[in-house]
């Protein structure tokens, strides 16, 4: 049994080093701001958090996110893991785009990149919603750029699962600070083949942690990436510093389909599931790469895609504790150590200093997003 990998390697951490935040409800998402114009992979690069403030565009950590590499493998699922002679590199770049939108709804952003040649190759997508109001939707907006420069758009792309009858589903429903995003692939070329026996080709995405410390990385609900090996990921835990935990939980379903070779717009037909490995966990970079496997028989020829949704939200919080001091007034304050709340201020009688636990109605902010891939 055969499998085809092809990875491009990517200075992610290097190569962005800042992002242009737009705010959505309380969550704060955008690009790179640092990439050169023809540094695809940067500009690819995404990032998303709670914004720091009650009205501002900024957030001081956020995950950051970028596709890295059409991804799979030779001979089983596995073995690419951790022998390098279970992939085939391909790493020419050749064109890319990205494209921004900020509306009323939604700010809205669209890049890419075109590998291989005329002859064989493909291209990776990342198109990414921050919404600001409640909007509701079973499509997305794609683009696609074939091997002339050409960029068109697919308006109408599925994203819903789709029926035996090949019908796009019901719509997905998303509310103010909800940042979504698909990834999606295609192949091209006149004679794009894969070997005989090839089932998988995939997608690489590198997640990071910004601006605040991880203590550890863990998945399916305990395990560290390294002991659980090659096992399919169903949920990635994050431990930060200051105690507080998130859990990303991954979506299963993928759609796939064709390519219109001449007005370079998709139509998806099917849906399948997906297979998900965690690898390759970077301490000090706090990073962790995901692999994403997609069914190659609907992937064999030219001209085929898939298309992967998710969506993050903001739901952690951290909860502040309240301190009582003898002035002789007392003042009561809440403040999150990530963010600082309004202080609340009562006169009182002579007492002494105490501490008290963390309740219900203290003050609470977002602390992390967490999301499901």
């Amino acid at each position: 049994m055969m499998f085809i990998i092809a990875l491009i390697s990517v200075s992610f951490a290097a190569d962005c080093t800042g992002v242009d935040f737009l705010r959505g409800g309380d969550t704060c998402g955008g690009v790179c701001n640092s990439c050169a114009a023809t540094d695809y992979q940067c500009l690819g690069a995404v990032g998303v958090g709670p914004c720091d403030t009650d009205n501002g565009a900024v957030t001081s950590r956020y995950f950051l996110m970028t596709g890295e590499a059409i991804a799979v493998v030779l001979d089983d699922d596995t073995s690419y893991l951790t022998d390098a002679s279970k992939k085939i590199v391909i790493d020419d770049v050749t064109d890319g785009w990205a494209v921004k939108d900020d509306g009323t709804d939604y700010s809205f952003s669209n890049t890419g990149i075109v590998i291989g040649n005329a002859t064989m190759g493909g291209g990776i997508g990342f198109t990414s919603y921050l919404a600001k109001n409640a909007i509701s939707t079973n499509t997305d907006k794609v683009y696609f750029k074939d091997g002339e420069g050409n960029l068109t758009l697919s308006e109408a792309s599925c994203i819903s699962d789709i029926d035996s009858n090949g019908n796009c589903g019901a719509a997905k429903s998303y509310n103010a600070g909800d940042f979504k995003f698909n990834t999606y692939g295609w192949t091209s070329g006149t004679n794009f083949q894969v070997p005989t026996g090839a089932v998988y080709l995939g997608l690489r995405m590198k997640v990071q942690i910004v601006g605040v410390t991880v203590t550890n990385f863990t998945v399916n609900g305990g395990s560290t990436v390294a002991a659980n090996g090659g096992t399919d990921v169903t949920s990635l835990t994050v431990t930060l510093a200051e105690g507080v935990t998130g859990t990303a939980t991954f979506t299963t379903n993928y759609n796939y389909g064709a390519v219109n070779n001449q007005t370079k717009t998709a139509d998806f037909t099917g849906t399948k599931n997906v297979k998900i490995k965690a690898h390759s966990l970077n301490e000090t970079e706090q990073s962790v790469l995901l692999d994403y496997l997609f069914d190659i028989t609907d992937l064999n020829t030219a001209d085929k895609c898939f298309i992967y949704d998710a969506k993050i939200t903001t739901v952690g919080t951290e909860t502040a504790a309240t301190t009582t001091t003898a002035a002789p007034a007392t003042t009561t304050t809440a403040a999150a150590a990530a963010t600082t709340a309004s202080p609340e201020t009562t006169t009182a009688a002579p007492a002494t200093t105490t501490t008290a636990a963390p309740s219900a109605a203290a003050a609470e902010r977002p602390k992390y997003a967490s999301y499901a891939l």
